[in-house]
């Protein structure tokens, strides 16, 4: 709303998005982009938003530029976060050209063998046409980006996806170089906010404010529902799949396959229902998504999620394993 930024505003290719992106340059980022992030080693980063054309999860990642042609190292990171925060109506989409046909792109066996399936209604399937429609440049020349949350709020379908596409669980980590990995820990947290309902004490018709709210947190909400349900029916079968093909492999290839069945996975959830005062966690549900929190609320934002970490019985038992000291349960 600032008056400084309406010259900007005014130009047809410079829009709300692009003013949040130079903002969290300014403040956050600094200009970097990927390569920068690559080039530390740190820990492998997704950031996801939604492509609206499609409905479909958009990831920032080396394999979906490769998919469009475009050079995944010298894109902003600040871009990516407007990309995965873009509420619609609230800020507009972020726009990447797509380049696809103009780079040796060659499909993986994965994809060539799910495409080739009988089973029109697998997960890999569905991914496949999804990649299909990106390679179409001259449908699809422009990619339009908007909040992930309206595909995946809680950011668990990039480790699903890998998994369907991977061929299993033991593929996957030796994919990515972890093929002798003895315990996973999977730490889900859903900070979803809770939308008001006082409407429902009156005969009076919703706001358009309130059907706003309504229409976009019931779907989300539910979205989310799903997908904890379908990683956690996923990790029913990870460990067994991964213990199985690890021991053929190893029977094949070692001397001996001592310790290969040594592998258990843990699933931790944090989110604000598992708090015992029900009135703390209705305020913290309640907390609006803003740049702008108190200092008390961030704080208690902070030490209710280590509260919850550490009380998790999955938690605890993760760290009894690895022969960590477990910190007490805060209860």
């Amino acid at each position: 709303m600032s008056p400084a930024s309406w010259g900007k505003l005014g130009s047809a290719t410079y829009n709300r998005s692009d003013l949040a992106a130079q903002y969290y340059d300014e403040i956050l980022f600094e200009g970097k982009t990927f390569g920068d992030l690559l080039a530390r080693n740190g820990p492998r980063l997704t950031i996801n938003a939604t492509e609206i054309a499609l409905g479909a999860q958009f990831t920032f990642e080396p394999a979906q530029f490769a998919l469009i042609c475009s050079d995944y190292a010298s894109y902003p990171v600040s871009r990516a976060v407007t990309a995965s925060s873009a509420v619609p109506m609230l800020f507009s989409s972020v726009i990447l050209r797509n380049y696809a046909g103009t780079c040796p792109f060659v499909y993986p066996p994965w994809a060539k063998a799910a495409n080739a399936s009988v089973d029109k209604t697998s997960r890999a399937y569905n991914l496949v046409q999804q990649m299909d429609k990106y390679a179409d440049r001259e449908e699809m020349p422009y990619i339009h980006l908007y909040d992930g949350g309206l595909t995946d709020n809680l950011g668990v379908r990039p480790f699903l996806n890998r998994l369907t596409l991977s061929g299993g669980s033991y593929q996957l980590a030796k994919d990515i170089g972890v093929g002798d990995v003895q315990r996973m820990l999977v730490i889900v947290v859903n900070a979803q906010s809770e939308m008001s309902t006082q409407f429902k004490q009156t005969d009076l018709d919703l706001t358009l404010g309130q059907a706003v709210e309504a229409t976009s947190s019931i779907p989300l909400n539910s979205y989310s529902f799903d997908s904890l349900t379908l990683l956690r029916n996923t990790f029913d079968g990870l460990a067994s799949d991964l213990i199985e093909k690890r021991c053929e492999d190893w029977a094949e290839t070692r001397e001996s396959t001592a310790g290969c069945d040594d592998f258990k996975v843990y699933l931790v959830e944090v989110d604000f229902d598992q708090l015992t005062d029900k009135k703390q966690s209705r305020m913290l549900k309640h907390l609006p998504t803003s740049f702008s929190l108190s200092i008390d609320e961030v704080d208690s934002l902070r030490a209710v999620g280590r509260q919850i970490l550490t009380d998790s019985p999955a938690f605890q038992a993760f760290l009894r394993s690895t022969d960590k000291q477990a910190p007490p349960p805060t209860n």
